[in-house]
């Protein structure tokens, strides 16, 4: 049984993660898999990283030459971009109206990889397209139950994978890139 765990700081801060506890018959893992690997080891398990590179895109992420970020924007999210790169994680905390789908819109298109992004009951659908169009010139498909064919950059909520096993089934390893 997997299970999260949650340690919040005196400063209000707090770290999120997984991991094992024999005592209470479940195992919280972290995120990142280096650190899987570690508690893999400790219970005497294999991990099998099944991430995919997804398929091939049909048109190549090109920046947009009109746009441009703000000045608190470029340098976060150079440093995201290369962080993921190495690792092939990265988890982007900040501040409402800091940027942050601009930002990860940007280590996107950097991935150069086919992306799915997964949102809670469409409300954030219209700025993820906005924005992927401003940086990349990429259009969103959004994804319905009857979806057949996937573009390069497609959205999707919770509710509807969810509630369509299938449907997630079909689109695994299609997108290399999880946002």
């Amino acid at each position: 049984i997997l299970g999260h765990y949650v340690y919040y700081h005196r400063d209000g801060s707090f770290i999120k993660t997984f991991k094992y506890s024999k005592s209470e018959g479940c195992a919280y893992l972290p995120l990142n898999i280096t650190k899987l690997q570690r508690i893999a080891l400790q219970l005497g398990e294999e991990i099998i990283d099944e991430r995919s590179d997804g398929e091939p895109l049909k048109v190549p992420f090109v920046q947009n030459p009109t746009f441009e970020f703000r000045g608190h924007q470029a340098g976060p999210a150079q440093d995201l971009l290369n962080h993921v790169l190495q690792t092939k994680y990265g988890v982007l905390k900040a501040d409402c109206g800091c940027g942050k789908t601009v930002t990860m819109t940007y280590v996107a298109g950097g991935l150069n990889r086919k992306t799915l992004i997964i949102v809670d009951m469409g409300s954030l659908v219209a700025q993820w397209q906005e924005t992927f169009q401003m940086v990349w010139n990429k259009d969103v498909q959004i994804i319905n139950k009857d979806t057949k064919m996937f573009s390069d950059v497609c959205i999707v909520t919770f509710q509807l994978l969810n509630m369509n096993p299938e449907l997630t089934d079909t689109i695994r390893n299609m997108f290399g890139c999880l946002l």
